[in-house]
This record gives structure tokens, C-alpha cells and sequence, in this order.
């Protein structure tokens, strides 16, 4: 099974798919989280630390960050790449 049809069979079961859509190089994020994307931000106070939210799986970072400034950059970094 290939990428493409991987990624369909994902969007099926979550109940988000839409006919024709590319999921080449992940140009696609799932769950939309930036505030970009009309989301909220992907970046969350959770049980009393700072995370950041996957734009792709919707899970968690295993990072844990003592501020949102710091969770922020954290992010930023990620993207700088």
C-alpha cells in the first residue's frame, strides 16, 4: 500500500475525506491547528506544562516547556528548518 492510499484510508476513518485530494510531500496538514490554517494554535497549556500540538497527527510533542513564549520558540525553530 503506498503513501497516498495510506493517507486516505487515515482521512476515511477519521470521517474527513474529501474525493480528489493530494496528499503529496504532506502539503496537507489533518487537523489545522495553526492559527495559519484557521485554527486555534498549536500551542497548549496541558496538566501544567506547555505543548505543542502535531498540525499533522494532532498529538502531542514529548516536549514539555515552562512557558508559551518558550513553547512558542520551540515551534518556531521547528519550522526554521
Amino acid at each position: 500500500m503506498n503513501y497516498n492510499n495510506n493517507m486516505k484510508s487515515f482521512l476515511q476513518q477519521r470521517g474527513s475525506y474529501t474525493e480528489g485530494s493530494s496528499f503529496k510531500n504532506d502539503s496537507a496538514p489533518l487537523m489545522k491547528c495553526a492559527k495559519s490554517e484557521g485554527g486555534s494554535g498549536c500551542v497548549k497549556e496541558v496538566g501544567g506544562a506547555w505543548r505543542v500540538i502535531s498540525n499533522i497527527t494532532d498529538k502531542l510533542w514529548p516536549a514539555k516547556y515552562g512557558s508559551k513564549e518558550k513553547a512558542d520558540a520551540g515551534l518556531s525553530a521547528y519550522h526554521s528548518k
